[in-house]
């Protein structure tokens, strides 16, 4: 009897596909070929088969549903660790060990349904598609599920609406100095940068700041307006 195979593995990735292709030929011949997908959702095979019996036809779906973290996901079949990763924000890219597998959803998940269990695993998101508002503490984590098992990856993702980017200039019409130290009436510190700039936290609707600066220091007020989801910019304010 002589036998030939041909074999292309399927990849782990959504898109990925393989096939397997086996003749037999002798007194007992036997051919089977098969090609199979992997989507976002689930893992697809369909096969053929012949032998001296007869002729057959397969199809093999498989699949899973997790739930974590307020969400509900459907996914490849888990056969390992998973992870759900709660950015706070949609349209986040997520990478598992610098690989992308996706953006979180509407409510700022995301399912990765390839993590190793017992091990280190290293999640990292894509902070590009944030709001302009929006401030985090780290964009990588590591995590170690068990076999079988899930992990909450929470970003800790902060909007501050009551944040503002200002420009003071003195009555001259020049910047106030880099390095330039201020604080507001409420008692919030904050340090002046180049061209004048600070972004000032927990403002209010009229504020009220003094800056100190090499050889004296000044005065100025200005108003605030929250624009949640944008930068707001204000100035330039005339520092005196």
């Amino acid at each position: 009897m002589a036998t030939v195979d041909a074999v292309k593995s399927l990849g782990p990735t959504p898109g990925d596909f393989g096939w397997e292709v086996r003749d037999s030929e002798g007194a007992a011949p036997y051919r089977q070929a098969s090609f199979s997908y992997r989507s976002n959702y689930t893992t697809t095979k369909v096969g053929v088969s012949q032998d001296q019996s007869g002729s057959y036809a397969g199809l093999e779906l498989r699949g899973s549903i997790a739930a974590m973290g307020g969400g509900v996901f459907f996914s490849n079949w888990i056969d390992d660790g998973f992870a759900v990763v709660d950015v706070g924000a949609p349209n986040v890219g997520v990478s598992y060990e610098n690989q992308p597998v996706g953006t979180t959803n509407a409510k700022g998940l995301l399912l990765v349904p390839t993590l190793r269990s017992y091990q280190a695993n290293r999640i990292t998101i894509d902070p590009t598609n944030l709001p302009v508002d929006s401030e985090i503490e780290t964009t990588n984590d590591v995590v170690a599920p068990a076999d079988r098992a899930g992990a909450l990856v929470k970003f800790k993702v902060h909007s501050d609406t009551a944040a503002a980017l200002v420009v003071f200039v003195r009555a001259d019409g020049s910047y106030v100095p880099a390095g330039s130290a201020g604080r507001l009436e409420s008692g919030n510190e904050f340090v002046v940068v180049y061209d004048g700039q600070s972004f000032i936290r927990n403002l209010g609707s009229s504020n009220l700041a003094t800056i100190e600066f090499a050889g004296g220091m000044c005065r100025a007020s200005f108003n605030f307006e929250q624009q949640p989801g944008m930068q707001v910019r204000i100035g330039p304010v005339t520092c005196q």
